[in-house]
């Protein structure tokens, strides 16, 4: 899956730098320089909300599993909503 296959990179990313202020600078630096490509609105919400004041509503769009973004991005949308995460959210409602 794709998803893990980014995960992976940034764990042996993580195992490389020792350094937690560049990891830091690094954290900040990619969904910073990286969301103007994605056109999901549910992969940019989650990459880019951080906090129990979000969460909610991340939430409340998982239960109504109806992509919120056009063109590519509800394809998007779409494949996040199929996700297992996603769809634990709805089966636990």
């Amino acid at each position: 899956m794709l998803t893990d296959t980014m995960l992976d990179a940034c764990a042996e990313f993580e195992k490389e730098v020792n350094d937690p202020l560049a990891l830091r600078q690094a954290q900040v630096y990619f969904p910073k320089n990286t969301s103007n490509f994605i056109e999901s609105y549910f992969i940019n919400r989650t990459r880019t909300c951080r906090g129990a004041s979000g969460d909610y509503m991340t939430l409340e769009l998982a239960y109504k599993n109806m992509p919120m973004s056009a063109g590519i991005g509800a394809y998007l949308d779409k494949y996040v909503l199929s996700n297992e995460i996603a769809t634990a959210v709805r089966d636990r409602l």
